[in-house]
């Protein structure tokens, strides 16, 4: 009996560290998938790494996550990761209530994470373009765009964006006004983790033009290329060209008096409550930070409502699965 199957090793099971050595590269991955496909014959799989969570998730008809795991770790031959370090669900019934609830941001390390499902997407699509996707994967996946279809249609739960970096795009938006970003110059000072956050958002928000900064150029000069983006040294004298600056380091206010011409400040550093002297609009990382926690309880108001249409959708699955099989049975 076909059945699904998730190994995973995630936030809750892993360090940070630990899940970087359990990363594999794009050759060991293709080692695990011959052996998945070839030696254990499994019907299909998807699989997700993300800085939070590494999933396998596959279709058997029995399991086989034990093997799967061992040819892992023979894989990176890191003697100070073990089994203990993955999590296995086992069974389409599990393994769908799993897969609804990741896609929701039930499973994140943010509550609600806005970015896991398009994660989700990108994964199956890449199973499907790689002839990976079996049947009881594919039915998983119109399962779980149709229960985040239903969530934003009938619930605010994904309405209550609780993303630090994306609520600082959208209130500079809000200030500049939506059709005026096209003529506004950006610049970004710092390159750290707030930065990335910030440029990952930036494809929503259409400004004239992007420009990053950072006292360690070299970080700066990774993001630039990463994200075809402008890079200017830190060391230099700033143009005078930038309309709105959104500083993630504590140093940014240093360079303010160099930008005569900015018509917003953002300041997402620590020491942001130390910029009320400004005599444009500007915005804190407190008042974000007080409209993300407002907009994360109207979040969690809905979760009883959402875990409704999440055990709604398992059943409408299950009963699918369970004809699935007699029709399967029959052609025997």
């Amino acid at each position: 009996m076909r059945q699904l199957f998730i190994i995973s090793a995630n936030h809750l099971s892993t360090s940070a560290q630990e899940r970087l050595l359990l990363k594999l590269s794009d050759t060991q991955w293709d080692q695990l998938s011959t052996h998945m496909l070839q030696g254990l014959q499994v019907s299909g799989y998807v699989h997700l790494q993300t800085c939070n969570r590494i999933e396998i998730i596959y279709e058997h008809h029995t399991d086989v996550s034990d093997d799967i795991i061992g040819t892992w770790l023979s894989l990176i031959d890191h003697k100070e990761i073990a089994e203990q370090h993955f999590d296995v669900c086992s069974g389409t019934d599990d393994c769908i209530n799993y897969l609804l609830r990741l896609s929701l941001g039930f499973q994140s390390a943010i509550y609600g994470d806005d970015q896991i499902l398009q994660q989700l997407k990108t994964a199956f699509e890449a199973a499907r373009s790689d002839q990976r996707l079996s049947s009881l994967l594919e039915r998983s996946y119109q399962s779980m765009m149709r229960t985040h279809k239903q969530v934003c249609r009938e619930t605010d739960y994904k309405s209550q964006t609780v993303s630090l970096a994306y609520q600082a795009l959208k209130a500079a938006r809000n200030i500049i006004g939506k059709p005026n970003l096209k003529n506004k110059n950006l610049l970004i000072v710092g390159a750290g983790d707030m930065a990335k956050q910030i440029l990952k958002y930036l494809p929503k928000f259409h400004f004239q033009s992007v420009t990053i900064t950072n006292r360690t150029m070299s970080k700066a000069f990774r993001l630039a290329a990463e994200n075809d983006i402008n890079l200017v040294d830190y060391s230099h004298r700033l143009a005078d060209k930038y309309e709105v600056v959104i500083s993630c380091t504590d140093h940014g206010k240093s360079r303010l008096s160099e930008l005569t011409h900015m018509e917003l400040y953002v300041d997402l550093s620590l020491s942001s409550a130390h910029v009320e002297d400004l005599h444009i609009p500007y915005v804190l990382l407190d008042e974000l930070q007080e409209l993300i926690a407002t907009q994360n309880d109207r979040r969690m108001a809905c979760i009883s409502q959402v875990t409704e249409i999440i055990n709604s959708n398992q059943s409408h699955f299950i009963d699918w699965y369970n004809g699935w099989l007699e029709r399967r049975i029959s052609l025997v």
